[in-house]
C-alpha cells in the first residue's frame, strides 16, 4: 500500500494507491464497545487502533489503565489480541485503511531494572522513563521494530497505511513527572549540550532543552519507522500543543524542529479543552495548524466529542469529573459534532471521531450526522479548499521558557482564543518563525506576546513598514482587547467581516460555517455577492432544546 500527503485544491489530502481519500476516520479505546460496523455502514474507510506495549498507566494524572492486552509485559510478545483487533476492523469493513496507534511505553520490569533512566522529581510513582535516556529510546525502538515487522508480515499488511507512535503521559509526549521529564539523564545531557554549543546553563535554557529533546526523539522515531516500514507508509504522532499547554514543562515548544523533519507526515492533537468546551465559542486547534500546512504536514484532529451517551468507565477516578468528560445534552451534542466537523472540513485537515470509551455515537441521529458529514467530505475533496483568511495570528513558542509556573502570562494564548474565535471572520495561525514564509497573504496580523521576544518585535516592525494592520496582545492590554477591537482593525485594513457581531466563522474557497448563541443565525455577508446553498437545512431555525445554532453553506 502506497500512501502520501499531497496538496490538492488548496488543502493537504491523503492519497492511498494514487486515490484521494475522505479525511474522516474512527477510533476507540474500548474495543468491546466499538461501533466499527456502524461506521462502516455509514461509509467510513479510515480507522485507527490502539496498541499498548506495557500495562503501565497511560496517564499518571488520571491513573486510567492501558486498554487491551499489552504486548511486551512478558518475555515473548503475545500477538493474538494484536492480530484480532485488525481482523475485527476488517470484518466490519473489508476494504478498511488502518493506521495503528502504538503506545511505546516500556514494561514495569524494565523500569524497575533501570532506575537511572527514569525521572527523579517528586512522588515515587511519577518516576517513569526520562525522555533524555538513550537506553529508554533503544528499548522503545527494539520493541517497535518487532511490532512493525509483525504487521508488515501479516495477512492484513496491505490495509496498513502507516503508523502513529505515542509515548509519555496521555500518549502525547507529556512528561510523566509533569515537570518536563527531569532526571539524571536530562541533567547530564543538558550539561553536555551547554558545553558543546557554548550556551549558558540557565533555567530558561534547561526548559528549552527539555522541549528540544522530545522533538529530537520524535524525529528519530519517525526516521526509524520509515526505515522499518518503508518510505511509502505514513508516520505521525501527537505534538506541538503551542496554545493548549502554556507552561514550559510541557515539552511541546519545539514544534519548529518537528515540522522540519522530512519523515513526519502528520501531527495530531485533540480538540481544545478550553472553557470546558462550552458552545457558542470556537473549539480551536491546540496546534498552529497553518504552520503544519505551510510545511506540507497534515494535521489530524482528534475529535473526542462526547455525547449524552458517553459513559465514563472510571467513576472512582476524580480526574474524570471534569466537565469536559461529562455527557452533553442531546441537542447540544449535535451542535458540538457539527462545530468540530466543520472546523476540520473548512480548515482542510483530517480528523478521527474518538469514541473514547465506546458507544458515544450509538444513536440513529448521531450516526445520521456521521453519514452526512462523510458525504460532505467526499464531495469536498475535489472542490477548491484554499484559505480565504485575511488575518494571520503569530505566536513565538520559544517565549514560554521565560515564564515560570503560575505566571498569568503563560495562559494568555490559551484563554485568548475565546476572543479570536468570535470576531466574525476566519483567521490562520502560525508559529512566528514562519512569518517570512506567509506574510504576503494577509491584510492584518495579530501577535500573541507571551513574553517579549526579538522575533515578535521584528514582525511588528515589518508589518508596520508594509502597511499591514498589526495588533500585539499581551498581559498589559488583554483586558481591553475585545472582539469589537478586532472588528475595528478589520474595517480599518479592509478585512472582510462575514458577521458584524460575535460569532464563530470558518470560511474557505467553497464553504462558510457560522456558529453562535441565539435562535437565528446572524446576517452573513457573502463575499462577491455569490449565492450559497445551506447544507444543514435543519438549522434554519433554533433546535428545540439548545440555545445554540450552526449553519454550513456551500458557495455556488
Amino acid at each position: 500500500m502506497k500512501a502520501e500527503i499531497r496538496e490538492h485544491q488548496g488543502a493537504l489530502r491523503l492519497f492511498v494507491n494514487g486515490e484521494i481519500m475522505a479525511p474522516d476516520a474512527y477510533f476507540t479505546y474500548f474495543m468491546e464497545h466499538s461501533r466499527y460496523s456502524d461506521f462502516a455502514e455509514a461509509g467510513y474507510k479510515l480507522y485507527s487502533l490502539p496498541m499498548f506495549f506495557s500495562s503501565k498507566t497511560m496517564n499518571e494524572n488520571s491513573q486510567a489503565p492501558c486498554f487491551g492486552k499489552p504486548l511486551f509485559d512478558t518475555d515473548e510478545p503475545d500477538w493474538e489480541e494484536f492480530d484480532r483487533l485488525f481482523h475485527e476492523v476488517l470484518e466490519a469493513c473489508p476494504d478498511a485503511v488502518i493506521f495503528p496507534r502504538m503506545n511505546l511505553s516500556p514494561s514495569e520490569a524494565w523500569e524497575r531494572a533501570n532506575p537511572d533512566e527514569l525521572c527523579d522529581w517528586g512522588a515515587v510513582e511519577l518516576h517513569r522513563p526520562c525522555f533524555s535516556s538513550d537506553k529508554w529510546l533503544g528499548e522503545m525502538m527494539k520493541n517497535y521494530a518487532l511490532a512493525i515487522e509483525h504487521v508488515e508480515a501479516s495477512d492484513y499488511a496491505d490495509h496498513v497505511v502507516g503508523y502513529m507512535f505515542a509515548a509519555g503521559n496521555t500518549e502525547e509526549w507529556f512528561s510523566h513527572d509533569n515537570k518536563g521529564s527531569i532526571g539524571k539523564r536530562s541533567r547530564e545531557k543538558f550539561a553536555e549540550r551547554c558545553q558543546k554549543q557554548g550556551i549558558a546553563a540557565t533555567e530558561e535554557n534547561y526548559y528549552a532543552f527539555l522541549s528540544d529533546i522530545v522533538a529530537e526523539r520524535i524525529c528519530a522515531l519517525a526516521r526509524f519507522t520509515k526505515e522499518k516500514a518503508g518510505a511509502e507508509k505514513l508516520v505521525g504522532t501527537f505534538y506541538g500543543y503551542t496554545f493548549e499547554t502554556p507552561w514550559r514543562e510541557s515539552c511541546h515548544h519545539s514544534l519548529d524542529k518537528v515540522i522540519e523533519c522530512e519523515e513526519i507526515d502528520f501531527l495530531c492533537s485533540p480538540v481544545s479543552y478550553a472553557s470546558d468546551r462550552a458552545l457558542g465559542r470556537d473549539h480551536a486547534c491546540m496546534l498552529p495548524c497553518d504552520s503544519l500546512r505551510a510545511h506540507g504536514k497534515l494535521y489530524f484532529s482528534e475529535n473526542d466529542t462526547r455525547t449524552h451517551l458517553t459513559r465514563i468507565p472510571f467513576p472512582e477516578l476524580p480526574y474524570f469529573q471534569n466537565p469536559v468528560f461529562k455527557p452533553k445534552r442531546y441537542d447540544d451534542a449535535i451542535e458540538m459534532l457539527k462545530l468540530h466537523y466543520c472546523r476540520s472540513l473548512i480548515h482542510g485537515y483530517a480528523h478521527w471521531w474518538f469514541d473514547m470509551w465506546g458507544g458515544c455515537y450509538n444513536d440513529p441521529v448521531y450516526m445520521g450526522e456521521m453519514r452526512e458529514f462523510l458525504e460532505i467530505s467526499k464531495a469536498a475533496v475535489n472542490k477548491p479548499m484554499g484559505s480565504v483568511s485575511e488575518i494571520a495570528v503569530f505566536i513565538d513558542e520559544k517565549a514560554y521558557k521565560y515564564r515560570k509556573d503560575n505566571h498569568a502570562g503563560m495562559s494568555l494564548a490559551y484563554h485568548f482564543r475565546d476572543v479570536l474565535g468570535k470576531i466574525g471572520t476566519p483567521y490562520d495561525v502560525y508559529l512566528a518563525s514562519d512569518y517570512e514564509l506567509v506574510k504576503e497573504k494577509y491584510k492584518a496580523v495579530i501577535l500573541i506576546e507571551i513574553y517579549p521576544t526579538e522575533l515578535l518585535d521584528s514582525i511588528e516592525k515589518d508589518a508596520q513598514r508594509c502597511g499591514v494592520g498589526c495588533y500585539k496582545v499581551n498581559m498589559e492590554n488583554l483586558s481591553e482587547t475585545t472582539t469589537e477591537v478586532f472588528r475595528k482593525l478589520c474595517r480599518e485594513y479592509g478585512v472582510h467581516l462575514y458577521v458584524e457581531s460575535d460569532a464563530v466563522v470558518f470560511a474557505n474557497e467553497s464553504y462558510i460555517f457560522v456558529h453562535c448563541e441565539g435562535t437565528r443565525l446572524p446576517k452573513v455577508n457573502i463575499p462577491g455577492g455569490r449565492d450559497v446553498k445551506s447544507l444543514f437545512e435543519s438549522d434554519a431555525t433554533k433546535p428545540m432544546h439548545t440555545k445554540y445554532i450552526s449553519g454550513l453553506f456551500e458557495l455556488v
